[in-house]
């Protein structure tokens, strides 16, 4: 059998059902579930990294919040240059 081509979510190890997805759209299930609906083993799947959108939000909140945290922890002269940078690197998303 060829490796079917499959997204597989890094965060959360879900799969994206392209194949037959419940609202005809696709949609990120368990692997397990994704596994066992179709028949596949994982060895049947050539995975693809990707990031669904709960993760990829968390990712997000993740990274505004290291960039706050590391404006606080910096000298107030090297404040001043982190703040601007820090905002110029959210004004950019």
């Amino acid at each position: 059998m060829i490796p079917l081509a499959a997204d597989y979510c890094i965060g959360c190890g879900q799969i994206l059902d392209k194949l037959e997805p419940a609202d005809s759209r696709p949609s990120w299930i368990a692997g397990g579930v994704y596994r066992k609906m179709y028949g596949f083993r994982f060895t049947d799947l050539h995975l693809t990294e990707a990031v669904c959108p709960p993760c990829a939000q968390d990712l997000k909140a993740r990274k505004d919040q290291n960039l706050v945290s590391l404006v606080a922890r910096l000298s107030s002269g090297q404040k001043k240059l982190g703040l601007f940078l820090a905002l110029e690197t959210l004004a950019k998303k």
